[in-house]
């Protein structure tokens, strides 16, 4: 009879789990590391006293039904119409690219844009990469038309932070009722 073997198969069990907790908690100790992600956003803000609705006219590339891809690092999808509210902002395009500038971004993204308020049927602002109507810039071609602010948001998950470090462009729009 051998006594050695019960003591020895403890050991190898004790000596398993041991390593087993080490390299979950090596594996854990990776995977919280922070982690830095930039990109730029585009928005739009309504100052206006009224509720007004936007149509964003994408190019083919990103249309899909009633629907535009509304970044190029993920697979959102938003409404090419929809309505914002007095004194608030709407997200329209996110991007992996931190260096895009905004009349550039959404030349690539867009055909044409064009605002309203919600209670009338035809527009008050028109925007495409050849005119402006209702406006004195062009938010196509004049980066001016353009507000910015550097942004950092952080994002967490269970094991991870994820710090987002964002070039935000607002255009601030203000549509008069009369």
């Amino acid at each position: 009879m051998n006594l050695t073997t019960p003591y020895l198969n403890q050991q190898i069990m004790k000596t398993t789990n041991l390593f087993s907790i080490c390299i979950a908690i090596s594996l854990l100790g990776v995977s919280c590391k922070d982690q830095v992600r930039h990109e730029s956003r585009i928005l739009f803000k309504n100052s206006s006293s009224i509720a007004c609705k936007i149509s964003l006219f994408p190019k083919a590339a990103y249309q899909d039904g009633k629907m535009y891809r509304d970044s190029d690092v993920g697979a959102g999808f938003n409404y090419t119409t929809f309505d914002i509210s007095p004194n608030s902002f709407a997200y329209i395009f996110y991007s992996g690219n931190p260096d895009y500038q905004p009349n550039i971004l959404i030349s690539q993204i867009f055909d044409s844009i064009q605002l309203r308020p919600v209670n009338q049927d035809q527009p008050t602002m028109i925007f495409s990469p050849t005119k402006a109507i209702g406006y004195p810039l062009n938010i196509f071609r004049d980066s001016s038309a353009w507000k910015y602010e550097f942004k950092t948001d952080n994002i967490f998950d269970s094991f991870s932070k994820t710090i987002v470090q964002a070039n935000e462009y607002t255009f601030d729009f203000l549509i008069q009722t009369y």
